[in-house]
């Protein structure tokens, strides 16, 4: 049996690799790092195009000790606050786009 084709939606980050972090909570965290690095570009350029082509994983990976916030190699970072933060300028963004 065929496994169905994934349909490419509008611009949203990617899901993070699994050989990113061998833990989900980590992989989870960088994507939200990803989204707020590749909002960030966004508006700074005034870039309304799909702002994921901008950034990489790399970029996640060297930008996490800025998001750090705790010296725990376990939870190193607050996943739903990042979340928040991410959604925050997501919200920006489309307002800034929309004008």
């Amino acid at each position: 049996m065929a496994q169905p084709e994934e349909t490419v939606e509008a611009c949203i980050a990617p899901r993070p690799p699994r050989d990113l972090h061998s833990f989900a909570y980590f992989r989870n965290g960088y994507r939200e790092i990803l989204r707020i690095l590749a909002a960030e570009r966004a508006i700074e350029t005034s870039n309304c195009e799909c702002r994921f082509d901008a950034v990489s994983w790399d970029d996640a990976v060297v930008a996490h000790d800025r998001f750090k916030i705790s010296d725990n190699p376990k939870l190193p970072f607050d996943v739903i606050a990042l979340r928040k933060q991410a959604d925050a300028l997501d919200a920006n963004l489309e307002e800034a786009c929309s004008e």
